[in-house]
């Protein structure tokens, strides 16, 4: 048996696999005096179709509960039973699939004897809505075990940005579009250069090699 406790109104539950001769839903909640006057228990088929329209209705001359199905031609003729619920009432429901109809009981006592109009193995779904609160729902016997808490994917509600990969840092030493002047001076590792020493070098860098263009250094003192 699994076992849902708690669920939200409305309250949509996928099945796996149908339903199967045995399989039991139990419903345990209460009614309540709201807007609508009524609720229903959905068994939900593929696409539109309805298996199973369970609908306790409360509204002044229409205390009754209807029972319908719906299928690709629309849906069915009612059945009309008594209502054996009034609002604010605390209820048990039961739904009991046989080979050949729902057994439906509301607080132990029978309402109705359903006709499958569609196949059971053709449940997807369950929709409960309306003026209603649910404590619990129990499913036993069915073929696929249900998941009480499926997950469900939620979308980023924002688009991730883009960014393209980092580029390769700049390293002058191998660049190739500006290669180093080779007559630069190599310091050797832990050489202790002098300020004097670094001005010699970078002034005999900027010193042409032909005597009629060298520049006057004189001026600099070294």
């Amino acid at each position: 048996m699994n076992t849902v406790e708690g669920p939200p109104i409305p309250f949509n539950f996928p099945i796996r696999g149908g339903l199967q001769t045995g399989s039991e839903i139990i419903f345990h909640g209460a009614t309540y005096n709201g807007e609508r006057k009524r609720f229903h228990i959905n068994l939900l088929g593929e696409g539109d179709n309805v298996v199973l329209h369970f609908n306790p209705r409360f509204k002044f001359l229409e205390d009754t509960i209807v029972l319908n199905s719906k299928t690709y031609a629309g849906w069915g003729t009612e059945e009309r039973h008594r209502n054996r619920l009034s609002l604010g009432d605390s209820f048990r429901i039961r739904l009991v699939c046989h080979h050949s109809h729902f057994l439906i009981q509301v607080n132990d006592k029978e309402v109705a004897n359903y006709e499958h109009r569609l196949s059971p193995s053709m449940v997807r779904g369950l929709e409960v809505d309306g003026d209603v609160s649910l404590q619990r729902v129990q499913m036993i016997n069915f073929p696929q075990p249900p998941n009480p808490h499926p997950q469900y994917p939620y979308p980023s509600p924002y688009p991730q940005p883009q960014y393209p990969p980092p580029a390769a840092p700049y390293d002058p030493l191998m660049s190739t579009s500006n290669p180093m002047p080779t007559n630069m001076p190599q310091m050797p590792p832990n050489a202790g250069w002098n300020p004097k020493q670094i001005r010699r070098a970078w002034l005999s860098l900027l010193t042409p090699s032909t005597p009629s263009n060298s520049f006057g250094c004189h001026r600099c003192g070294y």
